[in-house]
């Protein structure tokens, strides 16, 4: 997807109604939030996002449109008093990352709202059981069956894990070190997320784009450095 940075500064953005935790309608214009993936209607969390976006669009707020997706919805960022809305609505818990290529104001933004990242509403809290030790998200040639996430577990279990798409899937780990190949693309080759976690306690979670950045979700002592 290519973006271009339209540098349309719009202030006191008072929306005419919230649709769900990344999306809202402003000047008869759908506006779809840059870098995050809150909950559809009918999923866990939903009505929190909502309320959550609706909440952060009281205040005066600036937004800055980075390009247009492909259903024809602007794309931006916003930023008021409460921060931007990457960090409103990462730091509690109401969306997973959607890391893509992009300006590098928005990649920027996105890279430092990482780091507030909590699993809130959506997970649990878990205990490290799973960590993600590396990813190969862009093998050469042809992704299927190629792709692979290494993780470390502490014990026998059932994992599941999603993408910045809320699709999942499952693998059973043993002790100590496993490599998980999908037997289909999983990972976005423009960036992604994949989140590990054991019947909704979140356990592990890496979002990268690829030559900008590859950001952990949490910080364990015994979370080994992830590489891509």
């Amino acid at each position: 997807m290519a973006l271009f940075l339209k540098a349309i500064l719009i202030l006191h953005v008072h929306p005419l109604y919230v649709i769900d935790g990344d999306t809202f309608v402003f000047d008869h214009t759908r506006v779809r939030l840059y870098g995050l993936n809150a909950p559809e209607k009918g999923m866990k969390c939903y009505e929190e996002a909502k309320r959550a976006l609706e909440e952060y669009l009281r205040d005066d707020t600036s937004m800055v449109i980075i390009g247009r997706d492909r259903f024809g919805r602007e794309l931006a960022i916003l930023w008021n008093s409460k921060g931007s809305s990457l960090y409103y609505l990462f730091s509690r818990g109401l969306a997973i990352p959607y890391p893509y290529s992009a300006p590098p104001i928005a990649l920027g933004a996105l890279r430092t709202a990482l780091e507030s990242w909590r699993p809130g509403c959506l997970f649990r809290s878990g205990n490290g059981t799973v960590t993600i030790i590396s990813l190969d998200y862009n093998p050469p040639g042809p992704d299927y069956g190629k792709e692979k996430v290494v993780v470390y577990a502490k014990k026998p279990t059932t994992i599941t894990l999603l993408n910045k798409r809320w699709e999942s899937t499952t693998a059973y780990v043993t002790v100590g070190t496993n490599t998980i190949t999908f037997t289909k693309p999983f990972m976005g080759n423009k960036g992604d997320v994949v989140i590990i976690h054991i019947n909704g306690a979140f356990q592990d979670g890496v979002a990268y784009v690829p030559k900008a950045f590859t950001v952990h979700l949490t910080h364990t002592q015994s979370s080994p450095g992830v590489s891509g």
